[in-house]
This record gives structure tokens, sequence and C-alpha cells, in this order.
């Protein structure tokens, strides 16, 4: 593994007026900081990421696909610590914008892994899957393939398919990804689920509305799919009958730094008419966001 300093995505000039025209729309957003506030209460709700000095060494990350290139960054950040040795880069590409031809996802992001000094041989690509629950199901398939093949020989012997697992993934997703994991990575005698750890790049909010998400979403898009993701966490559970039962169950708790409830925030902001675009609705006429 390679030891350096804390490496950045290139800032092309494309990337610097991303950042400059970002900055202006987050200008614009927060103009009231009552806004900035309970966005703020949902992120830090949202961003259930492990520190990197709680993190034990592993043997796998999944890195979750996107048109977010920075979990790349994040996944070198944990090389380069000796934290995780090999990574799955999990993702097709669906209908994200900004990939060159047919690149997906995955090739996209190793390829920015690779190129700020994860060896190539320490990298394993999935590049069929289109939505999260396919990159659980299909990394499952995959490894559990490559594991099987490391324990050919040992007579007898049952293995933990991966007994620990970091996830990496932009830090506004990763509650629902988690809660995610832990519905639909199977789980069996022989081959028990992981103990999964959820990573992304500690840049800050702000940071990251500004760097992040990929070159084509604005900031207002971005917070969408913010709420979008704490929506689903609340109405994608429940009885198996439900046809979007997803995720498992999650409480919602106090959001830092305000007094506020998660939910509440969600709420106001919704009932600013923030991120409507991005919510599931009800089937009735007026196609009311589905309430949580």
């Amino acid at each position: 593994m390679s030891n350096s300093k804390r490496k950045e995505l290139p800032k092309s000039k494309e990337v610097q007026e991303m950042i400059s025209a970002r900055r202006d729309q987050i200008k614009e957003m927060f103009r009231n900081p009552k806004v900035e506030e309970l966005t703020r209460t949902v992120w830090n709700y949202m961003d259930v990421s492990t520190p990197i000095e709680k993190l034990p060494k592993v043997d796998f990350g999944l890195v979750l696909g996107s048109a977010d290139m920075l979990p790349a960054v994040r996944a070198v950040e944990l090389y380069d610590a000796g934290k995780v040795s090999r990574f799955v880069f999990s993702g097709k590409g669906g209908t994200n914008l900004g990939l060159s031809g047919n690149e997906t996802e995955a090739r996209a992001l190793s390829n920015i892994a690779t190129g700020l000094g994860v060896h190539p041989a320490d990298v394993i690509l999935e590049q069929e899957s289109t939505n999260t629950g396919q990159n659980i199901q299909f990394t499952y398939n995959l490894l559990k393939g490559a594991q099987t093949t490391l324990r050919e020989g040992e007579k007898g012997a049952s293995f933990i398919l991966v007994p620990e697992l970091v996830v990496l993934h932009m830090p506004s997703a990763l509650g629902r990804d988690r809660a995610t994991l832990m519905k639909q990575w199977p789980s069996t005698e022989d081959t028990p689920q992981p103990k999964f750890y959820m990573s992304g790049l500690q840049i800050g909010m702000i940071g990251y509305l500004e760097q992040g998400f990929g070159k084509d979403q604005t900031v207002d898009k971005i917070i969408g799919g913010l709420l979008g993701d704490f929506q689903r966490m609340q109405v994608c559970v429940g009885p198996p009958k439900n046809e979007r039962n997803w995720m498992v169950p999650v409480e919602v708790h106090y959001g830092e730094p305000t007094p506020l409830t998660v939910k509440d925030a969600y709420r106001e902001l919704v009932d600013r008419g923030i991120g409507l675009d991005s919510l599931i609705r009800d089937d009735t006429a007026e196609r009311k966001p589905l309430a949580i």
C-alpha cells in the first residue's frame, strides 16, 4: 500500500467552474440561515460515517456507484491508512450523467482510485448493477465466488463470506445505504451478514455541496436527494407485503446541532417547497409526498 498525503480530485477548469457556480447556489439556498440549520440537521443524521481512526483493518471495501466521484478519494484515504486492502467498485451507471462514452460508474471510480495510488491488483469491478439493491446483491455473489475459490481445499470448513465490510458512498446517503444493506445482504448459517462500517469523505456539508455529486447536479437537486433518501428510510420499510419493503426500520433520533427532531427538520424543508421533485408521492390527484 502507498503512503502519501491526502489526495484530491484534479481541479480542472470545468470542476473549478462547477465549484464557483455551486458556491453561488449555496449562498442563495441558505440566504435564510434557518434553511441551512434544517438541512444540516438532516445531513448530520444521514452521515453515519465511522471515523477513520475507529475503523478496523478489513479485507474488502465496497464503493457504491453514482455520478459522485468523491467516494474514490475516500477509498484512497482508507487504503493509504492501511484500513482497507481491496475494493469492489460497483455500478453500471443507470441514468447518471457525467460519464464518458460507455464508461461505467465502477470503472470511473476505480480509475480515479488507481490514479491516486490504489494498486490495480487490489481492485475488483462489478459493472452490471443499476441501483443500490443490485449493488448489494451482485457484490455479494461476486465476493462469495472469490471467497469460495480462496477456501478450496479447506476440507469441511464453513466460511464467513466477509466478516467486516467498509461501505463507501456520499455522506448524505450512508444512513439509507446501511438500512438497505442490513435488509438485502444475505445471511445464512454458513455465511452470516458482515458487520458494516459506513464511510464518506469528511469535508463538511458545505464542502461536499461544493465538490460532490457529479458536475451536472445543482445544490437544490442535491438537497432534494438528501430529503428523498431520508423519506425512503421511513416509507420503504414495514410488513413483507409492502412493495417498498427495501430497508430495515431505523429509529429517528434528535439531530445535531439543533434540538429539532430530524423529522421536524425534514417536514419544514418540504413545507418550504424544497426537494419535492425527489420525493415519493401518493397516488391521489394531488400527488402529495408520502407522509412520514
